[in-house]
């Protein structure tokens, strides 16, 4: 994984520093609502979709996301 904080980037007049972690305590909720939403998926096909979307929020993983589509 990158560092907690990457390095400041110059875009045009402006310096710009990406933090990960922002969202952790509101995508936790997410998660947790999303797990309870399996229960109910209609297939394993919806079951699969909503993994895919919990170990993307959980991970940052940007395939996982792509796989849940």
């Amino acid at each position: 994984k990158p560092p907690l904080t990457m390095e400041k980037e110059k875009y045009k007049n402006a310096y710009f520093q990406v933090t990960r972690g922002d969202y952790s305590p509101l995508l936790k909720l997410v998660n947790e609502n999303l797990s309870k939403a399996m229960e109910y998926a209609a297939n394993d096909n919806e079951k699969n979709m909503l993994k895919h979307y919990i170990n993307s929020f959980k991970e940052g993983d940007l395939n996982e996301h792509k796989e849940g589509s």
